[in-house]
């Protein structure tokens, strides 16, 4: 599993998904300015807890956006 300390990690994590920053941050309960920060900063995510978030994704991204459609329905 990656371990998403590189920005080039998350660009390649969202364009696998066929996705646009926004898409990616709304589909998943980000900020498209995380998101953005994480492709285009060149700094690693240093965030755990972000981290895990990201590895969740990767490994059940349709958990992770039932979550946040059903977030949004309630």
């Amino acid at each position: 599993m990656r371990r998403y300390r590189t920005p080039a990690s998350v660009l390649h994590l969202r364009e696998g998904m066929n996705l646009t920053q926004a898409e990616f941050a709304t589909r998943f309960g980000l900020c498209l300015d995380t998101v953005r920060t994480w492709e285009e900063s060149g700094a690693d995510i240093e965030d755990p807890a972000a981290l895990a978030l990201l590895q969740v994704i990767e490994r059940e991204p349709q958990a992770v956006a039932r979550v946040f459609v059903e977030r949004d329905v309630a």
